[in-house]
C-alpha cells in the first residue's frame, strides 16, 4: 500500500504538467479507496489491542467514506492512542496529500527512488483488482489499445484467466481477436462503467 502511495506520487510528480482526466481520477480514486481499505483493517487491529475500550468507541460505527467522521476519528486517535499504528492509519484518515503519505512509506520502509516505477504501468499488476481494472482504463485513454496491448501483452494474457468478470473480459476485449464484438474503437465495453 505505501509502495503503491510511493509509486502514484512519483507518477504525479512525473506528469505535474498533465491535466488529471477522468481516467486518471479513477485511478486515483482506486487508490484512495485501497488505502482506506488497508486502513480500516488496521483500525479493526486498534480496536482488538485497546485495553480501554476507547478505540471500539472510534470504530464501531465509523463510516469511512465520510470524510468529517474520518477526521473525528483521526482527531481521537492522536490524542489518545499509543498504537504504533496511529502515524501509518491518521495521514489516510485526513486524506493527506500523496506526497505525505509516501514520504511516510519511504520513511519507514526505506523505499529507494527507483524502488518503485513512475508510471501507470505499475499499476497494471496490482493485485487490488479495482486498482488494476482502473490502471488498465487510464493506459487505454492515454496510450490507445494497440500501444496498450504491446506494453502490456504477458499480463493481458494472464488477466484473461482472472476469475474477476470485469478484468477477464476487459483483457479478452483489449487482445487483438478478429471479430472480437466488444470493441468498438477506442472504447471497451467493459471499462463503460467508469465512464457513467
Amino acid at each position: 500500500m505505501y509502495l503503491d502511495s510511493f509509486t502514484w506520487w512519483r507518477f504525479l510528480k512525473k506528469s505535474a504538467d498533465r491535466q488529471v482526466d477522468e481516467p486518471m481520477a479513477a485511478l486515483e480514486d482506486a487508490l484512495r479507496d485501497q488505502l482506506l481499505r488497508v486502513c480500516e483493517r488496521a483500525l479493526d487491529v486498534m480496536v482488538l489491542l485497546d485495553k480501554d475500550g476507547i478505540m471500539s468507541a472510534v470504530g464501531r460505527d465509523l463510516d469511512l467514506k465520510d470524510y468529517t467522521q474520518r477526521l473525528d476519528a483521526a482527531e481521537i486517535i492522536e490524542s489518545l492512542s499509543e498504537s504504533l499504528l496511529a502515524p501509518f492509519i491518521v495521514p489516510i484518515l485526513r486524506s493527506d496529500e500523496w506526497e505525505d503519505i509516501a514520504k511516510i512509506g519511504k520513511g519507514r520502509f526505506h523505499f529507494e527512488d527507483d524502488a518503485s516505477s513512475d508510471n501507470a504501468h505499475y499499476f497494471v499488476g496490482s493485485k487490488n483488482k479495482w486498482v488494476c481494472f482502473c490502471a488498465l482504463y487510464y493506459l487505454l485513454k492515454s496510450l490507445g489499445r494497440n500501444r496498450l496491448v504491446e506494453l502490456e501483452k504477458t499480463i493481458l494474457l494472464t488477466l484473461q484467466l482472472d476469475p474477476n468478470i470485469y478484468l477477464s473480459r476487459a483483457a479478452c476485449e483489449l487482445l487483438p481477436n478478429p471479430g472480437s464484438p466488444g470493441f468498438k474503437g477506442n472504447v471497451v465495453e467493459t471499462f463503460e462503467l467508469l465512464e457513467r
